[in-house]
């Protein structure tokens, strides 16, 4: 089903141009909301066979044109024949998403009314006639008023007006003014290399700023389909800044030129318009604009999508997990993009230019490893070089690199991830204290993490369902790493404490390891924590783990809770809680762990979730039970209880928490 302009028009002539309306005010409004309602639902019916995202939008656009064409002539028909005139040298003008002819079934409209400079009242008032007109039908519209040179103007110190003015389309009016605004706006805009180097730096502070706004992750559990990262924002992002670098018009235009390649221009296509139809959906479901995807919203987006439950997963998980995965491909090519046209000017040493370096069969240039020669010669251990060798001289992988991976990762099969080389390169990756989280996030936005641990892959993009946790699994783990990292690195004075328990650790490599898997079990039921110490045994027995090593992970893997909830839900003046719990861990290595792992594992849950009143029963908790696996002297209250004692509180207490 096909959305038809020309039966568009026929609709909006019957409804809108019928005999009679032109003198009754009310029953003019009732005609447009009329119009509008039908066709609203005709576009439902639609997006519901199944259309596609961009298509929907742009045939509301449309929709929205008939309208707005309409007001305007009703505005404009109720002036005298001077007013018309001078009306006659004006121009209205579709901006944003509107201009882009990708507007949602309840998106704001953007207008601008362009004169050609000192209007008169008359045309001041023919605006507000028309503006009340659409404000009347139920639209919610910006507009503003202005002449080409104060648009330029305005451009020039506003970001949000620039962007909007790129794609400005005209909508009705005088095609020769609005032909004035695009050659004032060519001239004095992108000809301009101060004006275009300030729209840059105003880019790389914007894009920073909501990446700090929307957590620094595209997987989030409640994520802004718009606004967030790996959002629809993202392409309009790239659009801007080619239009801005090279005055390229769309992504087609990007991609004929060469600034992005085809893979990401599928990639990309394919997001967005999923991305679209996620939008429509939310829009439709709710009839108001709604660009925040809710837990309580995305069960009903789910099956009005289609998703069936599967595998185990809810019909809203299987949607969640590809909704994050189109979301994390745009999100890719976006910062691959930026990286390369939004980058700063290259750093110059002394003399010039810094040059390029040789590291073990890969190239060093602006802080980035980069693959020597055009392709990434060698078997799948080459891809794991690549990680080694960055995390070792604590590199980013480059685009091209990282691209160069992606197109590898079917060499990675279940022969070569189960042989000794393979395991052994993963587990040295492990043992790099405060190194390890940007190895593997680089894996992880690689595929080469799930291709080495299919178990890992379950968890990809896995949606927790609770008011707690504002990440996927996942990005949850991986944050957690980056937490034990920061740790690590003793570069923060208010984790020194943290620090001098992490440095009494003998081997980091099992807490990284239990990092890694501690949510490993989720996503199949309930009892994630029994599940993920099962899938854990095994993974450790294909990855060759040594007895003592395995055996440390699978007891964070198992206990991972245990400590929070002690410290949280018992009174820890408690007789004999301190013995028994020291009894469960078993040595103060053990206990060192835990404690780090569940420090990591709070601080990944989400902003503000870790705070001063956790830490002091965290830390209290700690300090309690030490002494009794350190043989140190006994806290006042602690009672002397047998190990079998021991035990049993341990079990009692964590069955009543």
């Amino acid at each position: 089903m096909q959305i038809n302009r020309e039966s568009i028009q026929v609709h909006a002539r019957e409804r809108l141009d019928a005999p009679g309306l032109a003198d009754n005010r009310e029953a003019q409004i009732e005609a447009f909301k009329r119009f509008l309602k039908l066709e609203t639902e005709r576009l439902r019916m639609r997006h519901r066979f199944g259309l596609g995202g961009s298509e929907i939008a742009t045939g509301r656009s449309y929709q929205i044109d008939m309208v707005v064409t309409r007001a305007c002539q009703v505005a404009a028909d109720r002036a005298d024949r001077v007013v018309q005139r001078e009306l006659q040298q004006c121009a209205v003008v579709a901006l944003g998403g509107y201009g882009r002819g990708e507007l949602a079934p309840s998106s704001d409209v953007d207008l601008l009314f362009l004169h050609p400079g000192r209007p008169s009242e008359d045309v001041a008032r023919f605006v507000e006639q028309a503006l009340q007109i659409l404000w009347d039908v139920g639209l919610t519209v910006g507009h503003s008023f202005r002449s080409p040179r104060e648009c330029v103007a305005e451009a020039k110190d506003d970001l949000h007006s620039r962007t909007a003015l790129t794609e400005a389309r005209l909508v009705a009016g005088n095609a020769s003014l609005y032909q004035a605004l695009l050659r004032q706006l060519e001239t004095d805009l992108l000809r301009n290399r101060r004006a275009t180097e300030g729209f840059l730096q105003s880019m790389r502070v914007e894009l920073a700023e909501r990446g700090a706004k929307f957590g620094g992750a595209v997987c989030v559990l409640e994520p802004n389909v718009k606004e967030g990262l790996g959002g629809l924002r993202d392409l309009h992002a790239i659009l801007w800044v080619g239009h801005a670098r090279f005055r390229s018009r769309g992504l087609a235009g990007l991609r004929a030129e060469g600034w992005i390649s085809e893979r990401e221009y599928v990639a990309a296509r394919r997001a967005y318009d999923f991305l679209s139809r996620v939008r429509n959906e939310a829009h439709f479901v709710t009839g108001r604009k709604t660009d925040l995807l809710t837990l309580d919203l995305q069960p009903e987006l789910a099956q009005s999508l289609g998703y069936k439950a599967k595998g185990g997963l809810l019909p809203s998980e299987l949607f969640m997990r590809e909704y994050f995965r189109r979301a994390s491909e745009l999100y890719d090519v976006r910062r691959g993009f930026m990286l390369i046209h939004l980058a700063s000017e290259p750093r110059r040493s002394l003399f010039g230019f810094r040059r390029p370096r040789s590291h073990k069969g890969f190239t060093v240039k602006d802080g980035q490893l980069h693959v020597r020669g055009e392709e990434l010669k060698g078997g799948p251990m080459r891809v794991l070089e690549a990680f080694a060798n960055a995390q070792g001289e604590g590199l980013d992988l480059s685009e091209e690199l990282k691209r160069a991976i992606r197109e590898r990762t079917e060499a990675i099969d279940r022969a070569f991830r189960s042989s000794r080389d393979a395991t052994r390169a993963l587990l040295r990756l492990l043992e790099r204290r405060g190194r390890v989280g940007p190895a593997l996030r680089a894996m992880h936005e690689t595929g080469v993490l799930g291709r080495l641990l299919p178990e890992w892959a379950r968890i990809t993009f896995l949606v927790q369902h609770d008011f707690f946790h504002k990440y996927t699994v996942d990005e949850h783990t991986l944050k957690a790493v980056e937490a034990l990292d920061e740790v690590a690195a003793g570069s923060d004075p208010a984790l020194a404490r943290l620090g001098k328990v992490f440095d009494e650790l003998e081997d980091a490599m099992p807490l990284y390891l239990g990092m890694l898997l501690h949510d490993i079990g989720k996503g199949r039921g309930a009892g994630h924590v029994t599940r993920g110490v099962k899938i854990a045994t095994r993974m450790f027995e294909r990855l060759r783990l040594e007895p003592k090593a395995a055996d440390s992970a699978l007891f964070l893997i198992g206990a991972h809770l245990e400590m929070s909830q002690l410290s949280q839900q018992r009174d820890l003046s408690e007789p004999g809680l301190a013995q028994a719990f020291a009894a469960r861990v078993g040595s103060l290595e053990r206990l060192n762990l835990l404690f780090l792992l569940t420090y990591a594992d709070h601080r990944a849950v989400g902003p503000g979730i870790w705070n001063e009143w956790k830490a002091s029963l965290l830390w209290e908790l700690y300090d309690r039970t030490r002494p009794h696996l350190v043989g140190g002297e006994r806290r006042h209250g602690d009672d002397d209880r047998g190990e079998g004692a021991r035990e049993t509180a341990v079990a009692e207490l964590l069955e009543a928490s």
